[in-house]
């Protein structure tokens, strides 16, 4: 026989340190799981199931490449590699696979598990990092698109007409959104009141093909399309936003047919008319768009809205102007137009009663010029008074 009794304590206290090693993994929020040394997963405790929606049966027993993202997997392979040598490994961050189809993205520790001194696999810590990533992501997003509309309001209220700045302009939001496509719809009646809409600019991002040639996007009615809502909400002043999968039933066909899977769409008033629809998309079936990238959106529609208003208020000037000077060109009496009392503009019927071969010297001398001398004290009297707002009686 023997004696075990000074034994039992310490056997004792071996079985509960391991009790409550297991009650810690298991009971862990980050996910904690072991490699053998061919890269198989060996365990994987309960967290992996919550935060990937993977049962653990269905990755134990397999290689950890196919659960990687296949861009983060060079980096995956490369760290597996050093901590089996017994190298120490930094903290990384990998994108794992979940079972709904995307990414989580992980922040990972790793470090090797020691038999007889000599490397047998590896023991990990993942903790899922998503929502601070998407927070940080959205931070340098926000700095990136008040960049963008900064830019917007430097070329819209610049010189120059709008649709000259108009491509550089969706290409810098859709840059600073991390958008596919950027696009500026005008608005159109048809004859018999429907209304339709006209794609006249678009940026795309590389990889996704330009939709300017398709025909559906050029004169086509919203209602017939069935973006009625769209037409009715853009009327009155509201927005469009949304993942496609989630927008009414009507709504889904033309823009899957364009290969989107997030929309986004603010209205552009022109003079308190609504003029037109600035939007974006992205191919991502789960983008959804910020409030700051939305405020975005109806600022550079507001930037674009003022900008075509100021246009249209340049060229209605022009056209008057036009009249105007058609209008002194044709008149039989002799105009002269000054400007304390330089002559600016003058017509043919001036130039030949003043018996020059044209207008043009007229410009730019004195009215006085043209003045007989026993006259000019009171027409240099009239013209003193003009600029006081007395009213000039007409004199010989």
């Amino acid at each position: 026989m023997h004696d075990v009794s000074e034994r039992q304590p310490a056997s004792a206290g071996r079985s509960k340190s391991a009790h409550d090693e297991r009650t810690l993994v298991q009971r862990a929020t980050d996910a904690i799981f072991t490699l053998d040394a061919e890269g198989t997963l060996t365990s994987l405790n309960p967290a992996f199931e919550a935060i990937t929606g993977w049962s653990r049966d269905d990755w134990i027993g397999k290689a950890f490449p196919g659960i990687v993202h296949p861009d983060d997997l060079p980096l995956a392979v490369e760290l597996f590699t050093h901590a089996m040598a017994g190298g120490g490994v930094p903290l990384f961050e990998l994108r794992i696979l979940t079972n709904s189809g995307g990414y989580v993205d992980g922040e990972f520790t790793a470090s090797p598990l020691l038999e007889d001194g000599r490397v047998v696999g590896i023991l990990g810590i993942g903790r899922d990092v998503s929502a601070r990533k998407r927070v940080e992501s959205d931070l340098e997003r926000r700095g990136a698109i008040l960049e963008a509309v900064a830019f917007a309001a430097e070329r819209f209220l610049g010189s120059g007409s709008w649709e000259d700045s108009i491509a550089e302009v969706l290409e810098r939001i859709g840059r600073a959104a991390s958008v596919d496509w950027v696009c500026l719809f005008q608005k159109a009646v048809g004859d018999d009141g429907d209304v339709q809409r006209n794609l006249r600019f678009e940026w795309v991002a590389p990889g996704t093909s330009p939709k300017a040639d398709l025909p559906f996007l050029r004169g086509s009615s919203y209602a017939g399309s069935g973006l009625d809502r769209w037409a009715r909400t853009f009327r009155t002043g509201g927005t469009i936003n949304g993942r496609v999968s989630e927008l009414p039933a009507e709504e889904r066909p033309i823009l899957q047919a364009l290969g989107f899977g997030s929309v986004a769409g603010v209205p552009v008033y022109v003079g308190g008319e609504w003029w037109g629809t600035l939007g974006f998309a992205a191919r991502a079936q789960d983008r959804d768009f910020s409030g700051t990238e939305i405020d975005a959106l109806r600022t550079g529609a507001r930037l674009l809205g003022a900008a075509i208003q100021e246009e249209r208020t340049e060229s209605a000037l022009r056209r008057s102007e036009d009249r105007y000077h058609k209008a002194v060109d044709t008149s039989p009496d002799a105009i002269l137009v000054h400007q304390n009392g330089v002559i600016a503009l003058a017509n043919q019927a001036a130039a030949r009663l003043l018996v020059v071969p044209s207008p043009n010297p007229l410009v730019g001398n004195s009215v006085l010029r043209f003045v007989h001398s026993d006259s000019r004290p009171l027409v240099f009297l009239c013209l003193q008074r003009l600029p006081e707002g007395i009213t000039v009686w007409p004199v010989d």
